[in-house]
């Protein structure tokens, strides 16, 4: 977590609610990598496999840290366990190197007890994308269906 406060964390955040039902749009300008299949033992191997399962696992908790910072200084409840829809779009320079599902999953899976109980609560996908460009961005509208 101190490696994200010696930078300077930003974001912005829309939370509405229309006829009982919450919706949230979040922009955080943050790095996200993709997801990578883990075996048990591949997080502590020597090889390139290892090196990407450790910086995929070093991510996810900074932005798990972010996403949970976020969430309590704007003074905003996770999403309880309710059927939710979700959309996702990740863009910065290194974009391209990642499949869109690897990226929608890591962002589901760092979002868990943040943003929503569960990633296995999330019902229906909205249009994601992915996009290169010079800063990293990550765009997540939730809402409840």
């Amino acid at each position: 977590m101190y490696k994200i406060l010696m930078k300077k964390l930003t974001w912005e955040i829309k939370h509405q609610e229309k006829d009982g039902k919450r919706h949230l749009s979040i922009k955080l300008w943050m790095y996200v990598r993709a997801y990578v299949r883990m075996t048990g033992k591949t997080r502590w191997r020597g090889d390139y496999h290892g090196k990407y399962a450790r910086e995929y696992l070093a991510n996810q908790a900074d932005l798990r840290d972010c996403l949970t910072l976020m969430m309590k200084k704007e003074k905003l409840e996770p999403f309880g366990k309710v059927p939710l829809g979700c959309a996702i779009s990740v863009s910065g320079p290194m974009a391209h190197r990642s499949d869109l599902g690897n990226l929608e999953k890591a962002v589901e899976d760092a979002a868990n007890k943040s943003i929503w109980f569960d990633d296995r609560w999330v019902y229906q996908r909205g249009p994601g994308k992915k996009e290169k460009a010079e800063d990293d961005l990550l765009e997540l509208s939730v809402w409840e269906i």
